[in-house]
């Protein structure tokens, strides 16, 4: 139940955090013809290169210091994001760019190509095709276990692989910069 409530918190403080931010001013200009924009789309890139200059700046390293403490944590980032996507399935809705129909472009049928912008969750392949059996009349009940117990080992091995990362980038960690990844809720 902690875990649950730290991640709800972290994730509700992310994304509080990105719409804070001070609006882009190409972002107002309907005229802008910028290719690497992609109006009204959340870039996964820009949110993360503003929430690694935050955690710089609260952790008070120095460049060379960063240089090591940076990949643990996006280890950790990615790992708790895989954790935090197999045990909750996402974040309901249909999939990331679908619109529910198979002319969405995917290869499942309602799972959009990807998108080099969001990164593909750990386990998607296997809560996919759980769906899948769940929506399928025919399912049989040794179906559905076989799709349940991939889901579940895929849980199990996220949260194995996210205590992991964490104990690592503890290893680097003073007490105070431990705290504030913390209070971010990187580290529990």
């Amino acid at each position: 139940m902690k875990l649950k409530s730290t991640l709800l918190i972290t994730m509700l403080a992310l994304t509080a955090s990105a719409f804070a931010q001070a609006p882009d001013p190409k972002a107002q200009d309907p005229n802008n013809n910028d290719p690497n924009r992609q109006r009204g789309r959340f870039n996964y890139d820009e949110f993360r290169q503003r929430m690694n200059e935050r955690l710089k700046e609260t952790l008070k390293v120095t460049d060379e210091e960063w240089s090591v403490i940076q990949p643990l944590i996006d280890k950790v980032q990615t790992k708790l994001r895989d954790a935090t996507t197999s045990r909750f399935g996402g974040f309901g809705g249909p999939p990331r760019g679908s619109s529910g129909d198979s002319a969405s472009g995917s290869s499942s049928g309602n799972r959009p190509t990807s998108d080099p912008s969001r990164p593909e969750r750990a386990g998607t392949a296997e809560r996919d095709a759980l769906r899948t059996a769940i929506e399928k009349e025919g399912a049989s009940t040794e179906e559905l276990k076989a799709k349940m117990a991939a889901v579940r080992d895929i849980q199990k091995k996220s949260q194995a692989e996210l205590a992991e990362a964490r104990e690592e980038l503890k290893k680097v960690l003073t007490v105070r910069q431990e705290a504030a990844l913390v209070s971010f809720g990187i580290l529990d």
